[in-house]
């Protein structure tokens, strides 16, 4: 059964035939790539590989304009090379690029002629240069693997096209950007003004670390200005795990200390003009005593 003449792949790329190896294998290239070197054409099962959604064995022939009376079709001659293990082999070559150009439409014939010399050499070459075709193919095909898993996301932020070229700019920037940010990274401290500004700060802080008697001091410090009163103060007892506050307040102020302290209204108690209360302040335990202050308006 012979090839097909175009196929499409599941990334919507359009293959068409446009040669046979020595084997009666047929290689193809992307319909959009005019001139595609055999070594980077793929074969059937290759393109397989990443899905075969459709497949044509004749082409539609195109439409062309009546040609004018005094023209009329001319003759080339095709001149190839093709590597074989014998005589019958090749002549089976030439029949399968005789019905490609067919399938093209195109008329014409081809045949085998035997010149010892310089076709050694060419097979030579073609041999040569398809072992590289085969290579770079299967370094293209791994590349794409990488880039674009089946089972994972894309490492590149487009879709990959018939060329990886650029696939390969997109990371070569890349690389360059994020080498350049770690340099910055990297960068020594005394070379950086605000760093190095940042490095002594912490160098200092480190020295000498704040106690817990002075950061219970900068605690109780900052309880007495929540919320408004008469009179208020603050002080650690001895062990250093409780504030005790003392605030004079009328009923609108003390209002405004429960909210911003929360006050444990299940452990609050009123004697005449006095009451007592428990919070917490930054983990701390609070015991509150206030006095009430007398208000507006009172006798």
């Amino acid at each position: 059964m012979s090839a097909p003449l175009a196929m499409n792949t599941k990334d919507g790329t359009c293959w068409t035939r446009r040669t046979v190896t020595s084997g009666g294998i047929a290689l193809y290239a992307p319909e959009s790539v005019t001139t595609c070197p055999r070594f980077v054409m793929a074969t059937e099962a290759e393109l397989a590989e990443h899905g075969i959604v459709g497949s044509a064995f004749a082409l539609p022939m195109p439409v062309a304009p009546e040609p004018e009376p005094e023209d009329g079709p001319q003759s080339f001659h095709l001149v190839g090379v093709v590597t074989a293990d014998d005589y019958e082999e090749a002549v089976y070559a030439a029949e399968q690029a005789e019905s490609g150009m067919e399938g093209q439409g195109y008329k014409g014939s081809v045949w085998v002629q035997d010149d010892d010399g310089e076709a050694e050499e060419l097979r030579a070459r073609v041999a040569e240069l398809e072992a590289e075709r085969v290579a770079l193919r299967n370094d293209a095909l791994s590349m794409r693997g990488s880039l674009a898993p089946a089972d994972g996301d894309r490492k590149v932020p487009f879709e990959l096209g018939g060329t990886l070229a650029p696939a390969v700019d997109w990371l070569v920037d890349r690389v360059s950007e994020l080498e350049a940010r770690l340099a910055e990274y990297e960068r020594p401290a005394d070379e950086d003004p605000i760093r190095y500004a940042l490095t002594e700060q912490a160098e200092a802080a480190s020295a000498s670390p704040a106690t817990p008697a002075q950061l219970r001091a900068e605690d109780v410090a900052d309880l007495l200005t929540l919320a408004p009163a008469q009179h208020a103060t603050a002080d650690l007892d001895p062990t250093g795990d409780t504030i005790l506050l003392e605030i004079t307040a009328t009923r609108e102020q003390w209002s405004a200390w429960q909210t911003a302290l929360k006050v444990d209204l299940a452990r609050t108690t009123n004697r005449g003009g006095f009451t007592t209360s428990h919070a917490t302040w930054r983990g701390i335990h609070v015991v509150i005593s206030r006095w009430h202050a007398a208000e507006d308006g009172d006798a």
